[in-house]
């Protein structure tokens, strides 16, 4: 899997190279189009200097990278690949902070929203986290611990 996820994030590295060299916008659908465009604030517009979220954005790659390390001690397959994503995405959008002075989104909803597959990979990795993490929890089941008596009953479950 993590073959997918490397994939991802160099496609997610190209479109953002290819978009920067078009002059104006490939249209891919009714309202959908190809095209460069910086985003200097953060997910829905919202607007920070870009310092902070340059340093946030850093203390948060940490964090995962922790969170990575536990997940893979424990054998945590849907958290990891979880993780990854996230960690890959937000990796991708810092590079372009740094570099660019905002994160270069590609593909444009009816003009209004801007994304990139960065986007994408993070959005999935929460999913993947919050329902994948959860639900692996339910499929545990555990035994009650029953100490064998003379009458060597079975327990009810």
């Amino acid at each position: 899997m993590s073959y997918i996820i490397f994939l991802i994030f160099f496609l997610d590295r190209v479109l953002k190279i290819l978009s920067e060299h078009l002059s104006g916008k490939i249209f891919l659908l009714p309202g959908v189009s190809f095209g460069s465009h910086i985003n200097r604030g953060i997910v829905f517009g919202l607007n920070f200097s870009l310092w902070p979220v340059i340093i946030l954005s850093i203390i948060f790659l940490g964090v995962i990278i922790g969170l990575f390390l536990r997940a893979f001690k424990r054998g945590e397959k849907r958290a990891i690949f979880g993780l990854s994503l996230l960690f890959c995405g937000a990796l991708s959008n810092l590079i372009d902070r740094i570099v660019y002075g905002g994160t270069i989104d590609y593909i444009s909803f009816f003009n209004y929203s801007f994304v990139n597959l960065a986007d994408g990979m993070i959005l999935g990795g929460i999913i993947i986290l919050i329902f994948g993490v959860k639900n692996q929890n339910k499929l545990k089941v555990q035994m009650p611990n029953v100490k064998s008596s003379s009458n060597d009953q079975m327990p009810k479950i």
